[in-house]
């Protein structure tokens, strides 16, 4: 998908949204990529350009990390611990699920 592409054009040209605006959850754009497995849009939003960070919780205290591993996106849970040094078992929710128990909870 051209996901990465229309989000840099609503960004970047139209300014119509930041990326780190929230939805009535606490979601973040990052948030939402990193469920949805866009690796790419994810490592353009953790740029400078991009704007988003990496620390943001939602209301569910869930991080990108634990949303990429709740739903099973192996490829952006690797980059989250091998690039970006997130640590799955120190990241949890508020139900102190880790990215483990997060993956497990779904199968994953």
């Amino acid at each position: 998908g051209g996901s990465l592409e229309v989000v840099k054009w609503l960004v970047l040209s139209k300014g119509m949204c930041t990326t780190n605006k929230r939805a009535s959850d606490g979601m973040t754009t990052l948030h939402v990529a990193s469920a949805a497995g866009a690796l790419p849009l994810i490592e353009w939003l953790l740029t400078e350009e991009g704007g988003a960070d990496i620390a943001e919780r939602d209301a569910r205290e869930m991080t990108a990390l634990l949303w990429a591993a709740l739903h099973g996106n192996v490829e952006c849970v690797q980059w989250f611990v091998d690039v970006q040094k997130c640590d799955p078992e120190r990241e949890k929710n508020v139900l102190g699920w880790s990215a483990f128990t997060c993956a497990a909870a779904n199968g994953h």
